[in-house]
């Protein structure tokens, strides 16, 4: 039965289906195998190709059974290992520029067994992580700068280690093309990915380097029309090297996987706290698989929980892990339910292997070049996956707190000591160190500190050494450390007076430094009634500020209970000794001046007066900020073609803007004047003006033209932009400017032709009268 090879002209790849010319069956990958002949599609010069028939390669067509054997099993094995079903994991297919992934990196910087025995004194035991070699100054990263100029002297000697390796054959090896990339690129990973061109592939590239191999097996058996060499083969696909030293026929998996075949296993699959890293950890899981699965699988764990290897002892973050490979999971917190880790990948399985011939067999191209063999396999791949939940441990927090009343900020240490009635324990949990079960800590005002994760039902008892500045709540707490993963508080309180801070900050450009705003206060108790009385305030500035500190002083409250102070921009001052529970309100008083700067105010970031009750330090923090908006002028010229005259204007400003100096958007004002020019279509604009301020725009007088303005004056609004606009209108008669040309010019040339005519004509005549001959 003759069977149709169908040809995929984006990809030029050639496959058929496991059914016969029945494309809803699995498709087949195809392969040639006679580099020297046509392939079997249709092009310009060869129109038509045979169709194909089962069958090519027999034991008849070898010296031998064996070597019959050798070869099919080795394609076999290519097509298995090779694209699209990379079934051993032996390359990685990429998109864009390859990057390695940190996991693969760290892979390839462990050393291998005989480069740790040729240079003991410099790779030795150690474990090369990224992490702990990228900073140019560690000690990791200096032994590898001298790993590699002891491999650099190979080059000039022509020797070999101790264990017979080249300069060639070191360079050749993973760990040194990842140790180049750390110290020889700014980012290793994708250095590491381009030098390991025989690992990350293109799809494309996966592709020719698995029709390579094809090419160079058959080669090798004498299957004729084939000369492709390994060498040449490499060179263009460095992959091919691989599929031919690494696809294993004894690997190839030749039934369909089952989950059942898969698991986590864990002698100690719960989480417990590590004081050490100050994480939670599992104990070692190991994952198994059937025979020849050959997996590489994803792990699947929730947020916050990350996988590690720890097949050197070290700490590296992994994605994936294979059979045999141990690892554990580490929790940058506490779970609070079972947490479950799931492995799984996509295997590959192989059912059989076709070849395919031309039908017939002596069909010839126009040329007289007969087709290429093909060669493909039954490939399925199916997804498998294992689970394994790992559950947290039962413990709980201790936590020890302090609240100070009546105080601002408070920088008292206040002292604790923790004693449990587990002496065992030590190690820092949380906030806290044990020693032999005992932790002495310090806290100010509106601090805690927890000890996370002790075990539960320990027993604790908490002290507070005594100050005489403050009145404690109590002195002593006791009771026990909850299984339950929540936590038992001591909390005590010292009482002190509260603080009210108010600061001034103003924002714009015409703002004024030295503006002093008026802040009305009022305090009343808890109750609603007015305090009276005296307050003192220590003066201060705004963080960041360099204003002058105002001097301290006293604030004396009415019979409403108000008083005020008055600052400027980047002052603050902070009233001391108010009652607990009083409530405040905070409020500016907005200035009558008729030139004064109008301003939004915010208090705390709101638009209303700020009111609150002090249960705590308190800060108001009043922000002005000038309101502003924008002035135009623009300049327009009608009457001439190509003006380039400019026409001087003068903006005055008035009110609020009177004195405002310095550069504002396109205009620079000294005094509240700005002089600038403008030609035809020009604009310039002022912006961040002062809104109220008033504005008049004058244009310097030009006698050439006839001036029109419109908005010439006004007043700065809010958030707008007043738009000013001046149109000069040339006369009909007006020469044109210099390198122009007009009627005016053309009229001037013409009359004076004329003149100079009729002088002429003049003097001919009155010549002719007297006898002369006129010629001249």
């Amino acid at each position: 039965m003759t069977e149709k090879i169908y040809y995929d002209t984006t990809t030029g790849i050639h496959s058929v289906y496991s059914t016969p010319n029945d494309t809803s069956s699995t498709r087949i990958i195809l392969y040639c195998m006679n580099n020297q002949a046509h392939w079997p599609h249709a092009t310009n010069e060869i129109p038509t190709v045979p169709d194909y028939t089962q069958g090519y390669l027999t034991e008849a067509s070898f010296t031998s059974k064996e070597e019959y054997e050798a070869c099919m099993h080795k394609l076999e094995a290519i097509l298995y290992a090779g694209y699209n079903y990379n079934g051993l994991n032996l390359y990685k297919v990429v998109f864009g520029t390859p990057r390695a992934t940190l996991q693969e990196f760290n892979d390839a910087l462990q050393a291998p067994d005989n480069l740790r025995s040729d240079y003991p004194t410099i790779l030795g035991d150690t474990v090369f992580t990224y992490e702990n070699s990228k900073d140019s100054s560690s000690e990791n990263y200096q032994k590898l700068v001298e790993f590699m100029q002891q491999v650099f002297s190979l080059y000039f000697t022509g020797g070999t280690t101790a264990s017979g390796l080249t300069y060639n054959d070191i360079i050749a090896t993973k760990f040194y093309k990842a140790v180049y990339a750390l110290i020889n690129s700014e980012d290793p990973f994708v250095t590491y990915a381009s030098q390991a061109s025989d690992y990350y592939v293109t799809e494309q590239g996966a592709y020719d380097a698995t029709q390579n191999a094809i090419w160079v097996t058959l080669a090798s058996y004498g299957v004729p029309n084939n000369d492709m060499t390994r060498e040449a083969a490499v060179s263009v696909t460095p992959l091919t090297a691989t599929l031919l030293d690494n696809a294993d026929y004894s690997r190839l998996l030749r039934q369909e996987p089952q989950d059942s075949q898969i698991s986590i296993t864990s002698s100690d699959a719960k989480f417990t706290y590590d004081p050490a890293t100050k994480t939670w950890c599992t104990g070692v899981l190991t994952l198994s698989e059937g025979a020849n699965y050959n997996g590489e699988y994803a792990l699947t764990l929730p947020s916050g929980v990350t996988a590690y290897s720890d097949a050197l002892g070290t700490a590296t973050a992994v994605s994936t892990v294979s059979a045999g490979e141990q690892f554990y999971l580490v929790s940058s917190t506490k779970p609070t339910s079972s947490v479950t880790v799931t492995a799984s990948d996509a295997l590959t399985w192989i059912e059989e292997t076709r070849q395919y011939s031309p039908d017939p067999e002596t069909y010839t191209a126009p040329d007289g070049k007969s087709f290429q063999h093909m060669i493909g396999a039954v490939i399925k791949q199916k997804t498998v996956k294992a689970s394994l939940e790992a559950a947290p441990a039962s413990d709980g927090d201790l936590t020890v707190s302090k609240t100070v009343e009546g105080e601002t900020n408070s920088q008292t240490d206040f002292t604790f000591t923790v004693a449990l009635d587990n002496t065992s324990i030590n190690g820092t949990y949380g906030d806290m160190t044990f020693t032999n079960g005992v932790a002495t800590i310090t806290l100010k005002g509106g601090q805690s500190a927890t000890a996370k994760y002790l075990p539960g039902g320990t027993g604790y008892t908490v002290t507070e050494t005594s100050n005489s500045d403050y009145a404690a709540s109590s002195s002593t707490l006791a009771g026990t450390v909850p299984s339950d993963g929540t936590a038992a508080t001591a909390a005590f309180t010292n009482t002190r007076l509260y603080k009210l801070t108010l600061s001034k900050t103003v924002s714009g450009q015409a703002a004024s430094t030295s503006q002093q705003f008026t802040m009305r206060i009022t305090l009343k108790d808890a109750s609603g009634n007015p305090l009276s009385g005296t307050y003192s305030y220590t003066g201060g500035a705004v963080d960041g500020s360099s204003a002058t500190v105002p001097a301290s002083g006293t604030i004396t409250l009415d019979a409403n209970g108000t008083g005020s102070v008055q600052l400027s921009a980047g002052q603050q001052v902070t009233i001391a000794g108010i009652p607990s529970g009083t409530t405040y309100t905070v409020e500016e008083v907005t200035s009558t001046a008729e030139d004064a700067l109008l301003y939004d105010v915010a208090y705390n970031g709101s638009t209303t007066a700020a009111t609150g009750a002090l249960t705590a330090d308190a800060t108001v923090a009043v922000t002005n900020a000038v309101q502003e908006g924008s002035l135009s002028v623009t300049k327009h010229v009608k009457g001439e073609v190509g003006s380039t005259q400019a026409f001087t204007f003068t903006v005055k400003l008035g009110g609020s803007g009177a004195t405002l100096t310095g550069q504002y958007g396109d205009m620079l004002f000294s005094n509240g004047q700005a002089t600038f020019t403008l030609k035809d279509g020009e604009t310039k604009t002022a912006s961040a003006l002062p809104a109220g301020a008033t504005y008049e725009v004058i244009e310097e007088s030009n006698d050439k033209y006839a001036t029109t303005s419109e908005n010439a004056t006004g007043t700065i609004a809010k958030g707008e932009t007043a738009r000013a606009s001046f149109t000069n209108t040339r006369g009909m008669t007006t020469l044109p400017l210099s390198g122009g040309a007009g009627f005016g010019a053309t009229y001037a040339i013409g009359l004076g032709a004329l003149v100079a005519a009729a002088l002429w004509m003049h003097a001919r005549r009155h010549a002719a009268g007297k006898g002369g001959d006129g010629r001249d």
